[in-house]
């Protein structure tokens, strides 16, 4: 299975897909998500389960899944943006249920939506089974299988990770900030030596401990809401690039 991991991961990633709803020129909003099945990618599935594989969302999925579960009160908790969002002032946005909705192509080359599983903001699940699919009870385990595996694998990438090389640029800017706001005061400071020093070091101890966190938590703030309803919220390269300069600040 290890040599075959890129190409399963490919066909995984390939097989999910976004619908959404046009609200104005520019902007889309997605409602729901979708996954194609047909033998050979159901198939797949089963391997990968027996050997306990774990495919990784592409950026442009995982960016784009990462932005539609933010739409959502389920996602506020599993991204941990419950303060940021009552912050910013957006917890009051009427969220729609996570949506996951299972199309299979069937022999006759006929596309159906077979299964569909609703996770409402407290986390309670509805699921809905096509009526045609109950009648083959093999497939019928197949699909609710894979259609499951493939969410539990999509809610387990969407909390952030730190984004390390993202970190050390920030860390450097802010150290860089540092230093140049020292020399500053340095240079103008009319005072003696002894005093500038202290003066100096209590603004950096200052700036680092009390308003490090502010400042990074105001920027958080700022792009969560340029990511619902402002310039970030439209398009996934807008989506990647928020998402890592949140996960650099955290």
């Amino acid at each position: 299975m290890k040599s075959q991991q890129p190409i399963a991961t490919n066909i995984f990633n390939s097989c999910i897909q976004i619908d959404r709803a046009r609200i104005s020129h520019k902007l889309s909003i997605p409602y729901q998500i979708v996954f194609r099945f047909d033998p050979e990618i159901l198939s797949q599935i089963e391997q990968a389960k027996e050997n306990n594989y774990r495919f990784t969302l592409s950026p442009d999925n995982l960016a784009d899944l990462r932005y539609y579960a933010l739409l959502n009160y389920f996602s506020a908790e599993q991204l941990n943006f419950n303060e940021w969002l009552h912050r910013a002032n957006l917890m009051s946005i009427e969220r729609s249920p996570l949506i996951f909705t299972s199309n299979y192509l069937f022999s006759h080359s006929q596309s159906k939506k077979v299964v569909r599983s609703i996770i409402n903001s407290e986390g309670q699940i509805f699921q809905q089974v096509q009526q045609d699919l109950c009648q083959n009870p093999q497939l019928l385990a197949k699909v609710i299988k894979a259609h499951h595996w493939l969410i539990l694998q999509i809610l387990a990438q969407l909390p952030l990770k730190v984004n390390n090389s993202l970190t050390r640029l920030f860390k450097v800017l802010w150290f860089t900030t540092l230093i140049m706001f020292s020399i500053c005061l340095w240079i103008y400071l009319p005072i003696y030596i002894l005093f500038k020093i202290l003066i100096i070091s209590f603004s950096v101890y200052l700036f680092t401990k009390c308003f490090k966190k502010t400042i990074k938590n105001k920027f958080k703030i700022l792009i969560l809401h340029s990511l619902i309803n402002g310039f970030w919220s439209n398009g996934t390269k807008n989506h990647q690039i928020a998402w890592n300069t949140i996960s650099a600040l955290s």
